[in-house]
């Protein structure tokens, strides 16, 4: 309920009505469940989330990060009050499975995102290149949380339009070389959550 007084000057005097209004105040509306939060990996040891944010739910709206090593439950938060819809998780272990939900918090209450999971990259070291009859064989370290290591080369520093293998062991071998040809190589670790590559090696 509501009570509103007008002032108003009838030509010769000022005047005053008081006027009750009734009416149900309209609640705020829960933010929509912002989307599932999707990964990516530009640092070793370090994961990068990203997000959509909630299409509807009565504003401010901010968002909390929670994380957990285990499905469904026991979910730590790692930041609320965030304005934007990315973070960056610098805390985790290489090789661990983590598990994340974005919760959205309004006037409304809360509403959480669908889980995900990712999984960070541990460094690794291209080992050794040895040459041979118009090859090379490459070793490396393993990165912890890899599924998969792709192997490019290429002449020239930098770029590595060549790929040998998109499914590479170590050792492996790259054959068909030039003989007398500078060659750079370039192993990249990669999973579902994103990749990254070790330091090239110069071998001829």
């Amino acid at each position: 309920n509501a009570t509103i007084t007008v002032t108003y000057n009838d030509g010769a005097n000022l005047q005053s009505a008081t006027r009750a209004i009734t009416g149900t105040a309209i609640p705020p509306t829960p933010p929509s469940a912002p989307g599932t939060p999707t990964f990516a990996i530009t640092q070793f040891s370090q994961l990068d989330l990203t997000w959509t944010g909630s299409a509807t739910g009565t504003g401010p709206i901010t968002y909390s990060v929670l994380r957990s090593t285990t499905s469904g439950s026991g979910y730590t938060t790692l930041v609320s009050g965030l304005g934007t819809t990315s973070f960056t998780d610098n805390g985790v272990t290489a090789g661990t499975t983590y598990y994340y939900v974005i919760q959205a918090s309004g006037p409304g209450g809360n509403t959480n995102s669908t889980e995900a999971n990712g999984v960070a990259l541990g460094t690794f070291s291209l080992s050794s290149a040895t040459p041979g009859d118009r090859k090379v064989q490459l070793a490396w370290t393993a990165s912890a949380g890899a599924t998969s290591y792709t192997v490019r080369y290429g002449t020239t520093s930098g770029t590595y339009p060549s790929v040998a293998s998109t499914n590479a062991t170590s050792p492996y071998s790259v054959t068909g070389l030039t003989a007398g040809t500078t060659y750079y190589f370039m192993v990249q670790a990669a999973n579902a959550a994103g990749a990254r590559l070790h330091l090239p090696r110069l071998r001829q």
